[in-house]
Formats: structure tokens, C-alpha cells, sequence
């Protein structure tokens, strides 16, 4: 099988193709060595650096958000379509309608339902793709209604913010566990909006029915929020060759997502900003501002999943994701299956 072979099969969601052996022995996973950084560019706790290196997928994408935005793209509950509700916490269904790829990432977060949901894992679809399962997350754990767009998801705010709660939904795979990660970023953004002057009674929450939703949708949150992305996003957009990012929070690397290419960096770059942006204002505190990371501690940080041994899956017959983790970090990283061998699309690299 080569030197990216399987080293394991991992079995889990409705949409897993146990024992699909592609030929993966072409260079998969690119090398952090091959990485160049511009930065830091920095926003009060936050430092962006930004990743270059070569292109490995020349298609066009559309994104999860834009899709929904535009109609072409439907996610609803299980047995919608059939008139019946068949809808079950850990699997959805999805149709690419548009004449273009869709890109879903990993903690792209969909809004209605019988509840709101978290993506499990990235995932290409081909255009018309035609009715397709979806694993998914909960992240509103006191509903189970349809709300009012009955059992169809017609918006998708953003990612989900956080290291652990992005481990969770990835590494992990455990519902319990993904709601106690939103339960601590609920009680961290009551802390911030009370440290912005907002009103809130003890034990108050920011939604009856624990929404992950609640915590951007809060007016100081997100306000604080975007005054981040306000200041960042420039930079981002003048970044037209740049392929990624690396972040560091309070002065520590945290994560780092690099793409196929900088036409898909652009189209996600601005919601990415807005989930580190979160994670950066979650994590303020009154301590003295600590200085950026210099670009060789971003490339080590980049440099050390490489060595680790890997263990690899097929997710809905058209992705391979191999995950490869050191005792300080952990790096997914999700190819799009073409002709038996795994096209990069995206890699998610993360402090533990």
C-alpha cells in the first residue's frame, strides 16, 4: 500500500465503506517543509500567520453556507423527502443541487432541525450529487422539535470555535463529550459578556435549549468578535497565494488549517477567522499580553504530526482522512478519492 497506506480502519457513522483499499501510495500528506509563513499579523490575543506552499486541487468549490444561502444546496432530517420524520441525532442527509463541488468542513455548524448540528467531518460532494448521509453532531442539547423550518437546516452560521471542541467532534466522535465542550464555551462567553459590562444573573445561560448558536448570535459576543475579524481579514484577503493559516493565542500556537488551494483558502477564510476569532476572545484574560510566536516555532508546531504513525478511513466513499497525532498535537487531514488515489483538500492541525 506504500508509504501512506492503512495502517487501521475506523468504523463509525452511517456513511463509512468498510475495507474500500485505495491506492494512496502518492504523496498524500504535504510536508510543513514545503510551508512558507507571512506574519504575524495580530489583533489584541490573536496572531494569524499565514501559510503558503504548492496547490494540489485546481477545482472550484462552493461552500456549505454559500450553498444554503443559494438554495442549491438542502440538509434536512432523515426521511424529510419521504414526508416522514426518521430524524436521528448522528445522521442527517444532504444533496449538492448546484452545478459546482461542495466543501463541508468539519465543525461547520447547520441551524434548524429538530435540533442544531455540528459536521462530523470534512466531506467533497460532486455537483447533483443526489440525496447523500451526513454525520453530524448535536450542539443544542435541550430541543428535539422541528423548529420553524421544520426538518430542513436552511442556514449554516459558521464553524465551531475551540480546539477541544473541534477534537471532540473529530477525534473523539462521543455526542457526550462534544456537549460538555459546548457547555464550557456557553459558560465562557457569559464570562465575557458580563467583562463587557452585559447584565446576566448568576447561572443564567445564554439560551434555554443550550445552543452553540447562542453563543455567536450574542449581541457583546459577537460584537467583540468581529472587531478580530474587522482587523485581520484585510490581511487575509491581500494574501491571494496564501494556501492556509496558523493561529497562536495568549502567545501559543494553537492550530492551523491548510487547503488545496488559495481559491478555497479564500472562500472559508472568512468564517475561519470568525471561529478563531471566538477562540481568541473566550481565552482573554488580564495577564500581560504575551508575545507572537516567531515563525520557526510555527513550523515546528506544523513539522511534528508528519513523524507520527497514522491511522486512516474512507468516509462516504469519496474522502480519505488520515490522522496522525504526537503527544502535543494532532493533524486530520482529509483527500478527495480520484482514480484510487487521495487528492489533499484540507488539513486541521491542533493543540491538545
Amino acid at each position: 500500500m506504500g508509504r501512506f497506506g492503512w495502517s487501521a480502519v475506523i468504523v463509525f457513522g452511517a456513511s463509512m465503506l468498510l475495507g474500500a483499499m485505495w491506492d494512496v501510495s502518492e504523496s498524500f500528506t504535504a510536508p510543513a517543509a514545503a510551508f512558507t509563513l507571512e506574519g504575524p499579523f495580530t489583533h489584541e490575543n490573536l496572531a494569524v500567520y499565514f501559510v503558503h506552499g504548492s496547490t494540489s486541487d485546481a477545482r472550484q468549490y462552493i461552500t456549505l453556507d454559500e450553498g444554503l444561502a443559494a438554495r442549491t444546496v438542502k440538509v434536512r432530517e432523515k426521511g424529510t423527502r419521504a414526508g416522514q420524520d426518521r430524524a436521528e441525532v448522528n445522521s442527517l442527509e444532504i444533496e449538492n443541487a448546484s452545478d459546482t463541488w461542495l466543501f463541508l468542513q468539519a465543525g461547520d455548524i447547520v441551524k434548524g432541525g429538530k435540533q442544531d448540528r455540528a459536521i462530523m467531518t470534512d466531506l467533497t460532494l460532486a455537483p447533483h450529487s443526489g440525496p447523500q448521509p451526513l454525520d453530524a453532531f448535536c450542539v443544542e442539547h435541550g430541543r428535539w422539535t422541528p423548529g420553524r423550518d421544520g426538518l430542513v437546516f436552511m442556514q449554516s452560521p459558521g464553524i465551531v470555535a475551540g480546539t477541544s471542541l473541534k477534537a471532540a467532534i473529530q477525534g473523539e466522535k462521543n455526542q457526550s463529550r462534544v456537549w460538555q465542550e459546548v457547555a464550557k464555551a456557553e459558560a465562557l462567553a457569559v464570562t465575557a459578556a458580563r467583562a463587557a459590562g452585559e447584565s446576566i444573573p448568576a447561572q443564567a445561560r445564554l439560551s434555554s435549549t443550550g445552543t452553540y448558536n447562542a453563543i455567536a448570535e450574542n449581541k457583546t459576543v459577537s460584537g467583540n468578535r468581529d472587531a478580530y475579524v474587522t482587523a485581520l481579514l484585510p490581511h487575509a484577503k491581500k494574501q491571494t497565494r496564501a494556501i492556509g493559516l496558523a493561529i497562536a493565542i495568549n502567545g501559543t500556537v494553537r492550530s492551523a488549517d491548510v487547503y488545496a488551494s488559495p481559491v478555497l483558502f479564500q472562500r472559508v477564510v472568512g468564517k475561519l477567522l470568525n471561529s478563531y476569532a471566538l477562540e481568541a476572545l473566550l481565552a482573554r484574560d488580564d495577564r500581560p499580553r504575551a508575545p507572537a510566536p516567531t515563525k520557526p516555532q510555527v513550523m515546528a508546531f506544523l513539522s511534528k504530526p508528519a513523524a507520527a504513525q497514522e491511522s486512516a478511513e474512507t468516509i462516504g466513499g469519496s474522502m480519505h482522512r488520515v490522522t496522525r497525532e504526537t503527544d502535543e498535537s494532532v493533524m486530520y487531514e482529509y483527500g478527495h478519492l480520484r482514480d484510487k488515489r487521495a487528492v489533499m483538500v484540507h488539513q486541521n492541525y491542533l493543540k491538545k
